[in-house]
């Protein structure tokens, strides 16, 4: 019985002291991984164009995945209120890296599902129906926009902060509803209901393709 208990003791002790050589050497090989990101994505395209800023916080939940979140906005605002274009996004974002982080190969590619959620307020004319009235009546055209998009990217994330560097490319479909903030009796819209193709900014509800490609600079951080 006293061997047997000696034997479980060596077991232990051999077993702390391997644990304790791997948390204070572990995290100085290769099974160390990013921590968090902070980019700047100067403009995210789209089937449409929206301008804005948009910043993105990326927090890596292990060593193949990761969770990013994304704001954007932007404000034109003129003397003239019908003149003012406003644009609001979010988007969410769950990332499976197709391999491990090291810190000899800091750049990986992945697999990203990402949720869109955009609206755009922007000026729009209304013209009169009645050729002798040439006034126009100047109203807010209302966009909202719900995208799911699948995207495929590589990220680089230095042990040394800058730069964190971030590409991507994607397609998915969005679902879109438009409508003129007022329209008085006797006018019609000239402008947000028309277009052509994919590029039509229509009024009313829409499905349509989305395509969704850009780059993020920033910086990275490692966990000790």
């Amino acid at each position: 019985m006293k061997k047997i208990f000696l034997t479980i003791s060596k077991a232990l002790t051999v077993s702390i002291l391997f644990l304790k050589i791997h948390f204070v050497f572990g995290n100085n090989n290769t099974d160390s991984l990013p921590q968090f990101t902070i980019k700047i994505i100067p403009h995210t395209i789209w089937f449409d164009y929206d301008p804005h800023f948009e910043m993105a916080y990326e927090h890596f939940l292990g060593p193949k995945k990761s969770f990013q979140i994304n704001l954007g906005y932007w404000n034109n605002s003129k003397t003239k209120a019908a003149n003012t274009y406003d644009m609001k996004l979010i988007r969410l974002n769950y990332r499976s890296f197709f391999r491990k982080f090291s810190e000899k190969k800091p750049g990986r590619g992945y697999f990203n599902t990402e949720l869109m959620y955009k609206n755009v307020i922007e000026p729009n004319s209304l013209m009169a129906m009645d050729i002798n009235n040439p006034i126009p009546y100047y109203t807010k055209f209302k966009v909202n926009v719900l995208g799911l998009n699948f995207l495929v990217g590589r990220e680089y994330v230095p042990k040394d902060y800058f730069p964190a560097f971030d590409i991507f490319f994607g397609l998915g479909v969005r679902a879109s509803y438009n409508y003129n903030e007022y329209e008085p009796p006797g006018y019609y819209s000239s402008s947000g209901g028309l277009g052509i193709g994919m590029l039509a900014r229509g009024l009313g509800f829409h499905i349509m393709p989305s395509i969704n490609a850009g780059i993020g600079l920033g910086i990275g951080k490692w966990k000790k």
